[in-house]
């Protein structure tokens, strides 16, 4: 099924752009000057919970294939499916009292760096990092 509200962007030396899919799952990205671009593609509310991806297949950002573009012309069919990832939910608190705390943030990443996710606390202390691949995660908590 097509997926909208996916963010795709296109960089090569930090220089990019980007779109968001269209509820038939299309997007076209403009302006970009020629040469070749990793694309990327992540759910931008981080709340539909499918793991970042990067063209072709992989998410690792540094093993993306690159995609040529060409002046005055259009790249087509470069395309990803979205995997629905997993999360890590908890909730953090004060250590003298147990009173949650707001505002923290909680970041979660593997040893190989394939894959990472953050989220905030809410005002019950509670968090959920979601659209995680598969895999053992690091997690860090902190302002």
């Amino acid at each position: 099924d097509p997926l909208e509200g996916i963010c795709v962007s296109a960089q090569a030396n930090g220089v990019g752009n980007g779109s968001e899919t269209d509820s038939n799952g299309f997007y076209d990205i403009r302006g970009l000057a020629a040469g070749s671009y990793a694309v990327s593609f992540e759910d931008c509310n981080y709340t539909g919970g499918y793991v970042r991806e990067h063209f072709d297949n992989t998410t690792r950002f540094g093993l993306a294939t690159l995609v040529p573009v060409t002046a005055g012309a259009t790249t087509p069919d470069i395309d990803a499916g979205l995997a629905v990832g997993g999360h890590i939910t908890g909730t953090v608190t004060a250590d003298d009292g147990g009173a949650p705390l707001e505002g923290i943030c909680v970041s979660a990443q593997t040893n190989s760096g394939d894959g990472s996710g953050h989220a905030q606390t809410d005002n019950n202390g509670l968090y959920d990092i979601s659209g995680l691949a598969a895999g053992s995660y690091r997690v860090r908590f902190g302002f």
